[in-house]
């Protein structure tokens, strides 16, 4: 009994530390993207984004329009996704967020730490 004990608490462990590394802090800016094409949230949306992107301010009609693209090319990779489905892996030397969909390697995005939080630094 101690052994089988023992044993699910090692597995426990471990699995705590599976879903600690699969949601990296890098990761924050992503899920919002997520979550804004989920919602139709622009705020959320332009929120993801670093302020190094553009040099010049972007009119919310045209935040608008990426969101809806964003939308559209996500329905059309991945049809209908959920956001479990996502999961991440910070590469430090590169500074890029490696994203999994369905625990298979989908693409990676380069993500910056700025004001104290994680933004994403490319469309």
């Amino acid at each position: 009994m101690k052994k089988t004990i023992i044993t699910l608490v090692i597995c426990f462990l471990q699995l705590a530390g599976y879903t600690q590394n699969s949601h990296p802090a890098q990761a924050v800016p992503f899920k919002k993207v997520l979550l804004a094409f989920k919602s139709d949230s622009v705020a959320l949306f332009t929120g993801a984004f670093s302020k190094e992107l553009d040099s010049v301010e972007i009119p919310l009609e045209r935040w608008k329009e990426r969101l809806n693209e964003g939308k559209r090319k996500f329905k059309r990779r991945y049809g209908n996704y959920e956001l479990e489905d996502f999961t991440f892996k910070y590469i430090d030397s590169s500074g890029e967020l490696q994203v999994f969909f369905r625990s298979k390697e989908s693409f990676k995005i380069r993500v910056v730490k700025e004001d104290e939080e994680w933004k994403l630094i490319q469309h």
